[in-house]
């Protein structure tokens, strides 16, 4: 009689295969819609890499430095102030600490010939590319007279081009001279790493 037929067993059968089949595609949809798109390994989007930090003022660097001068005198009967130019050759051996010696002539009286050594002492802010700086040290200041001198400064040195490590410096270095009035050299100029 019932050959053929579904039983209302069978029909409870076909229906929790319905039911479960339609769990399982639900399951599948709802975590493929959290996870998010899928990529494959060739298809995946590249990310692009950060840009680089500042590395002007890494250690184990030279620093060639052309500069324009002012000097203005301490006293101002003895000397008149001056305008002049330089160059400067500097190492660093940490990204703080290094050495400098410079040159520069200054049109007063006489030309002054100025010639420093200085150690230099500088904190690098990386995200700027900037870094002040303090120098100190001394030397010898040429012109009708001879003498030794000792000085002390600071300044900034900001890297506008990253890439290739140039970039402008700007100081101010107080004089002391052992024979003749005091003075201060103002500097600004362009300083690039090799």
């Amino acid at each position: 009689g019932n050959f053929g037929k579904p039983t209302p067993h069978t029909k409870q059968q076909n229906n929790m295969k319905k039911l479960l089949a339609s769990a399982v595609a639900l399951g599948f949809s709802a975590s493929a819609a959290f996870a998010g798109p899928y990529y494959s390994s060739k298809s995946a989007p590249e990310v692009p890499p950060p840009p680089p930090s500042c590395v002007c003022f890494d250690a184990d660097s030279i620093v060639v430095s052309g500069f324009a001068a002012g000097f203005v005198p301490s006293d101002d009967g003895v000397e008149d102030d001056a305008l002049g130019g330089g160059i400067g050759l500097g190492y660093f051996f940490t990204p703080n600490i290094g050495i400098e010696a410079n040159y520069a002539a200054l049109a007063t009286t006489a030309t002054t010939h100025l010639f420093t050594a200085n150690v230099v002492l500088r904190a690098p802010n990386t995200d700027w590319c900037i870094a002040p700086y303090l120098l100190v040290g001394g030397g010898v200041h040429a012109n009708s007279v001879t003498q030794g001198i000792w000085n002390l400064g600071g300044g900034f040195d900001w890297r506008f081009d990253q890439a290739g490590c140039l970039g402008l410096f700007a100081d101010a270095v107080y004089t002391w001279a052992e024979d003749t009035s005091d003075y201060t050299v103002i500097r600004l100029g362009l300083r690039k790493n090799f």
